[in-house]
């Protein structure tokens, strides 16, 4: 005797053997006429029924188990996936336009329909939380986390001998995690009824310009073979930056659906775009604001104010800025000549740069993180993998604001960049004198000579205190965060303004606290 759930929320089947097993009729207990009930609950029961028979009517049963209300755009790669008997889909929407609604509405469908139980969501490291998240609040999916650490918090629950690939139906992993080798082939061993790749421009294959070029990229690597594999039977790609100026590179992401719409070589393919487009759903934030260009009163997205303050530096920032380019053009001349210390000198510069145009503590940290580095070199002068730690490919990523992988957060990896020395004893000499002088002019900028924070405590912060009572400030560095809320603090001010920090190096249990 097989069972299933009755309200379409868990499609698993349960199995009874009759002859052991005791089934008996279930019944619920009818109300007591003699016990009075609440009103309020009364009504709130009614409007629970009125709300559920009013979704239940809907054509799609994923509107019934979840808590989106979904705009209408947001319904288009649902209603594609349903025309698809093998759900392969490339989800190209911009930034904003909820990728992951329309991603989990797909996968609530097919749930509800009794076509996916199995789910493995891929994504950059520091988007595990927020899909888990999203998943159990928005659609009541209890998605696990698997990752180095939580693995071995997993395997504690689990019966002898289980493996948490196959014993959790709904896991979430970063795809620096998955694409290691001994993971890897634990995760192709599993059938896989809906695979999500977040961010999967990540995983396109880098551009090849002849046929006798090399490339390697173990992220592609990876969700290629996940994607052409026969143990996975629907696959959602998400990214809002799917072309990245390649043809062979975008057209990589279209061949993993697998759906016959790419022809010729990986470094010259061919797009069939009559078949491609069936299996791709882009739309940019512009084309949904025509939409409801009629009716502006329905249109999901707020006005924006994009109000830009320019703020002149002032003589003791221009100078420290001065200081740090010549400082950049002397560390670029002494890797000269070595291939990989010069690629990862320029990235350390422009990682440099960067720290000094956040805020002058970023930038004084980062010389004291060099300064201390350079010293303890000249003492060892070890090599420089041993030394700075950092690959060219996370170097290069956290520069450019990407994801730096599984194995360092962004600040560890801009830690160890600022650490990262090429040179010999004697120019390890000269640079440290360099270095000093860029550090004491560093240090002239303070609080009342930086432009920038004066700007935002005596205007931009005030003003808009006055029009809403909460404010978000983004920063880039946890520096420049923590400047910020000392300097936001100690202002008279806004004494009695509340200030709440939170950055990525807060565990899952700090963020909750917060």
């Amino acid at each position: 005797m097989i069972a299933s759930s009755i309200d379409s929320s868990h499609p698993e089947q349960y199995k009874f053997y009759i002859p052991f097993e005791e089934i008996t009729h279930g019944q619920l207990e009818l109300p007591d006429a003699k016990i009075v009930g609440n009103v309020q609950s009364q009504e709130l029961l009614l409007r629970a029924y009125r709300l559920s028979m009013l979704h239940s009517s809907a054509p799609m049963l994923s509107l019934q188990r979840s808590r989106v209300i979904p705009k209408d755009y947001q319904l288009v790669p649902v209603v594609m996936a349903l025309e698809m008997l093998r759900v392969r889909m490339l989800i190209a929407d911009d930034v904003g336009l909820g990728k992951t609604i329309e991603a989990g509405l797909i996968i609530t469908e097919l749930m509800a329909r009794g076509l996916a139980n199995r789910i493995l969501v891929v994504v950059p490291a520091n988007l595990r939380e927020q899909w888990r998240e999203a998943l159990d609040y928005f659609f009541h999916i209890d998605a696990r986390i698997m990752s180095t650490r939580h693995r071995r918090g997993m395997e504690r629950e689990l019966p002898a001998g289980a493996n948490p690939w196959e014993y959790y139906s709904a896991l979430i992993t970063s795809i620096d995690y998955a694409k290691r080798t001994r993971q890897k082939y634990e995760i192709l061993e599993q059938e896989w009824d809906v695979v999500i790749v977040d961010e999967a421009h990540l995983a396109a294959k880098p551009h090849q310009s002849g046929p006798d070029q090399t490339v390697s990229m173990d992220r592609y690597d990876f969700v290629k073979e996940l994607s052409s594999s026969k143990k996975v039977r629907h696959l959602l790609l998400l990214t809002a930056t799917p072309h990245n100026g390649y043809t062979d590179s975008f057209a990589s992401l279209i061949r993993m659906l697998d759906v016959d719409a790419v022809k010729g070589p990986p470094h010259a393919p061919q797009i069939l775009r009559n078949v491609a487009k069936r299996y791709v759903c882009q739309r940019r934030r512009k084309d949904v604001e025509d939409w409801f260009a009629s009716d502006p009163s329905k249109s999901p997205f707020p006005e924006r104010d994009q109000l830009e303050v320019v703020v002149p530096p002032t003589l003791y920032e221009k100078e420290a800025i001065d200081a740090v380019e010549a400082y950049g053009d002397k560390v670029l001349e002494s890797a000269h000549g070595q291939k990989r210390s010069s690629i990862l000198a320029h990235w350390t510069v422009l990682h440099l740069h960067k720290r000094a145009l956040s805020s002058p503590e970023a930038l004084r940290q980062s010389l004291k993180n060099r300064r201390e580095s350079l010293q303890q070199r000249l003492q060892s002068l070890l090599e420089l993998e041993a030394e700075a730690g950092v690959t060219r490919d996370e170097a290069r990523a956290n520069v450019l604001d990407e994801d730096t992988g599984e194995r360092l957060t962004d600040e560890e990896a801009g830690v160890r960049l600022e650490r990262a020395s090429y040179d010999s004893k004697e120019q390890l000499e000269a640079e440290l004198e360099i270095l000093e002088d860029v550090a004491a002019k560093a240090a002239k900028v303070t609080k009342s000579r930086d432009s920038k924070l004066n700007k935002m405590l005596d205007v931009v912060l005030r003003d808009m205190l006055a029009r809403e009572p909460h404010v978000i400030i983004f920063t880039r560095f946890v520096d420049t965060l923590e400047y910020l809320e000392k300097q936001i603090a100690g202002d008279s001010r806004y004494a009695d303004t509340e200030i709440i920090t939170i950055h990525g190096e807060h565990n899952e249990r700090q963020r909750a606290d917060l």
